[in-house]
Order: C-alpha cells, then structure tokens, then sequence
C-alpha cells in the first residue's frame, strides 16, 4: 500500500467517524420521566432514535431512578445530561451505544 493510498483509506475512516457523530447529534429526543428506572427511559430513547444501547444491567445499574425533561434535544445533549451525573460513560460506534461505569477516580493526600 502507497502511502498516498493509505492517506486517502485514513481520511475516509476520518469522514465515517465524525459524519457517524454528527448524525448522533442531529437525533431529536423528547423525554419527560420522572424517578424512573435508567433501562425504562433507555428503552424509550431507542424507540425515538435509530440506535441500540449495549450495556450490563448490574455494573451500569439500570434500575437508578432519573428524572429527565427534555424537548427535541440532540442525543448526545440527553446522554451528557442523563449519565454524567450517574457516572456512567457512554461510547457511539455505527448503530450501538455502549454503556460503561466511569472510572473511580482516588484521590491522594
């Protein structure tokens, strides 16, 4: 492989990648719960937008209560707003959304 031909091959990944998250972004949700376990309200979001959530139940805690209102958000905005205060990370690759406990963080005196 040239080295003109793999710029042309990283470029391309490039493109796919952030058109992959713009496109997450442009996903419109509306969203209106109440201290309502975070599977219930995942479920919901996956019925508005034409992604699939990948988790484990127990290390993600699915059965949290959230409380979230939103209208015609992006999807990003809602997960940064839903997840960010359960410490939960999230990750968008093609069609999936991956959950994943955040990091602890230790502290050191």
């Amino acid at each position: 492989m040239t080295v003109k031909h793999f710029i042309k091959m990283m470029s391309l990944a490039l493109v796919i990648m952030l058109g992959s998250a713009q496109l997450a972004s442009a996903q419109n949700i509306t969203l209106n719960f109440d201290r309502t376990p975070l599977k219930t309200v995942l479920n919901e979001i996956q019925k508005q937008v034409d992604y699939t959530f990948v988790y484990n139940d127990q290390q993600v805690g699915a059965d949290k209560p959230v409380t979230i209102h939103v209208q015609n958000a992006g999807l990003t905005a809602v997960l940064d707003q839903m997840l960010k205060p359960l410490n939960i990370n999230y990750k968008i690759l093609d069609k999936q959304i991956a959950l994943s406990p955040a990091a602890a963080t230790s502290t050191s005196r």
